[in-house]
């Protein structure tokens, strides 16, 4: 009987026990460095870093499908730059830039004409540019601006001012920010798309999304609109702009811009407009 009595006893004990009803177990949050907010928060951060050129040349080019572009410099000295929703004229125009740091008046030479003066935000390549561009729309910066610093030193303590000012209106008390995805850089990097929501006013905040360079935490691409100045040819219209950037000799530049335009056609033209800019062939002088 107490043979028994053991034998039953160690097969209750090591009869095989029944496994759990199978679970997926739940994933840990992601690390607080990945989340879009702070994902987005570490690349201003980074871009608060770059820096802005005292002086910049270079050369710009812009073509025109489906419409046409008319460049050359007024009685007055200023720029003409007139981008229409029509087919006949020409698509092409270059030019050749001069900026100055802190001027949101710069020089521009339409191929076969004399340097004219201009504000206009879509052919400067600069942060300064691109901020007015998104700030305040194709006719750029109203306010006269600030002349350049006299000392080398003193231009470096304003551009600093003047990034971390830009680079902090694109922040989260104007902007909801969410995750958008995996998208490529323009120079085949490995990005991350933000997607921005303004809070209040559309056109007051109109970016609507930034690129973020996984490789050096950097915007690569910019994404927001603009409104379009009514013409004979184009009733009621607004832009989608993007714009690449880039490093050239260590200052975060534009590379390239896309303005597709579309709005309320006359009868016989057009309702859509798309441009392409580029820049190239950049140097960076200490002085004019």
């Amino acid at each position: 009987m107490l043979l028994v009595w053991l034998l039953a006893t160690l097969a209750m004990q090591t009869a095989p026990v029944s496994p759990a009803p199978f679970s997926t177990p739940t994933p840990p949050p992601p690390p607080p460095a990945t989340t879009p907010v702070r994902y987005y928060l570490a690349a201003l951060a980074r871009m608060k870093e770059t820096r802005e050129p005292k002086f910049a040349l270079y050369h710009a080019s812009i073509d025109v499908q489906n419409g046409t572009v008319f460049a050359r410099r007024m009685p007055n000295g200023v720029l003409y730059l007139r981008i229409a929703n029509q087919y006949d004229g020409p698509t092409h125009a270059e030019f050749s830039i001069f900026t100055s740091s802190g001027n949101p008046t710069y020089a521009a030479k339409p191929q076969g004409y004399p340097v004219a003066a201009t504000r206009l935000s879509l052919l400067n390549a600069t942060w300064s540019g691109l901020y007015d561009w998104i700030r305040y729309g194709f006719e750029g910066d109203p306010s006269t601006g600030t002349p350049p610093p006299a000392s080398a030193l003193a231009a470096r303590a304003a551009s600093k001012l003047r990034i971390i000012s830009i680079v902090s209106s694109f922040g989260l008390a104007y902007y909801n920010v969410a995750d958008g995805g995996e998208r490529r850089c323009a120079n085949g990097d490995r990005g991350r798309e933000m997607i921005l929501s303004p809070l209040g006013d559309e056109y007051a905040h109109p970016l609507r999304g930034a690129t973020i360079d996984e490789d050096t935490g950097l915007f690569c691409t910019m994404h927001f609109i603009a409104p379009v100045v009514a013409g004979p040819a184009f009733g009621a219209a607004g832009a989608d702009v993007t714009v690449h950037l880039a490093q050239f000799q260590g200052y975060y530049l534009a590379q390239d811009e896309r303005i597709d335009i579309v709005g309320e056609a006359r009868e016989g033209q057009v309702d859509r407009v798309v441009s392409i800019i580029r820049f190239d062939r950049f140097s960076f002088p200490d002085r004019i």
